[in-house]
């Protein structure tokens, strides 16, 4: 089963299929990643699908709605960051870069957002540490897993605080082991909108970006996937 798992890992990622953890696949093991996970189904309820993945050492799992979409008659969705103390940066500093992030995905698809300073909200945005609050899954302290979504209708992101995330492009460069904060909220909406992981390494929604990179343009393959 281990051997399957890896091949398809493997196969995933456009790596060399040989079904051995070789050295250039614990290369792309230890990339930092997104944690939502795609790869090995477990046995499902009728409505949920628990997808399970293995990373190096580590089994995670979430629970997800099976090829969620938002309804054609929901087009407008209200956006919202939430003020706690495991933000990494002012509040103030990270409105206009998830601003620019949710508008780059408004001008390839039918969605206008617009961010509200209330509780009502379609999509979440939280940083946590750690074990927190009902979410079956912890975050794993810096590098690792760097956030997790939930699809449509639930709409929530958790990013974990505990990266070192980078939010000047200037100094993305300088910063050792830092992600780009743009590059995965990009990624992570993708998620709120819907859309699965991407095979395609160039796109957005492929879900591991090498620390200090910087990925804030959508590629053609991300647009198909939002437009179908």
């Amino acid at each position: 089963h281990l051997q399957a798992a890896i091949k398809k890992y493997q196969l995933f990622f456009n790596l060399n299929a040989t079904g051995i953890l070789n050295s250039a696949t614990v290369h792309h093991l230890i990339q930092p990643r997104c944690g939502v996970r795609n790869f090995i189904k477990a046995p499902s309820s009728a409505k949920f699908h628990r997808n399970i993945n293995v990373i190096g050492n580590s089994i995670s799992m979430i629970c997800k709605l099976s090829g969620a979409r938002w309804p054609a008659s929901r087009r407008n969705l209200l956006y919202k960051i939430w003020r706690t103390a495991d933000l990494p940066y002012p509040i103030e500093d990270l409105r206009p870069l998830f601003c620019v992030a949710f508008e780059t995905w408004a001008a390839v698809s039918p969605f206008e957002f617009v961010e509200m300073l209330l509780r009502t909200a379609n999509l979440h945005t939280v940083f946590y540490r750690g074990k927190h609050e009902s979410c079956p899954m912890a975050f794993d302290g810096r590098g690792g897993s760097l956030a997790h979504s939930f699809d449509p209708p639930i709409g929530i992101t958790h990013y974990d605080a505990d990266d070192l995330w980078e939010i000047n492009p200037q100094k993305l460069a300088e910063t050792e082991g830092s992600s780009d904060l743009q590059s995965v909220a990009l990624h992570e909406i993708g998620h709120l909108l819907g859309l699965d992981h991407s095979s395609v390494p160039e796109a957005v929604m492929y879900p591991s970006l090498k620390p200090q990179t910087r990925k804030v343009e959508l590629h053609a393959d991300d647009i198909a996937s939002i437009k179908a």
